[in-house]
């Protein structure tokens, strides 16, 4: 199974850590896995870093049969002063 080895995986986007603005509090950051059926989906390299207007939803909607969640995390950063 190829797709058992992150080592020898595609990257689509590289990861972009938190930056919440200062002076915002608390932010809230989901992180995703995603298996793949099927193969590489080319529609995923249209991917950008448009971070504060991308939708979870829509794009799971979009890819529902293409996408199984495989694991997921969620925490929550601020600003260090």
């Amino acid at each position: 199974h190829t797709g058992d080895h992150i080592s020898v995986g595609d990257e689509i986007l590289p990861y972009a850590g938190p930056t919440p603005p200062r002076s915002t509090g608390n932010h809230r950051y989901c992180l995703y896995v995603f298996k793949q059926s099927g193969g590489y989906d080319s529609a995923l390299s249209q991917l950008t870093y448009a971070r504060p207007k991308f939708n979870t939803n829509t794009f799971l909607q979009q890819h529902a049969t293409s996408l199984q969640l495989a694991a997921a995390n969620v925490f929550y950063a601020n600003h260090d002063h």
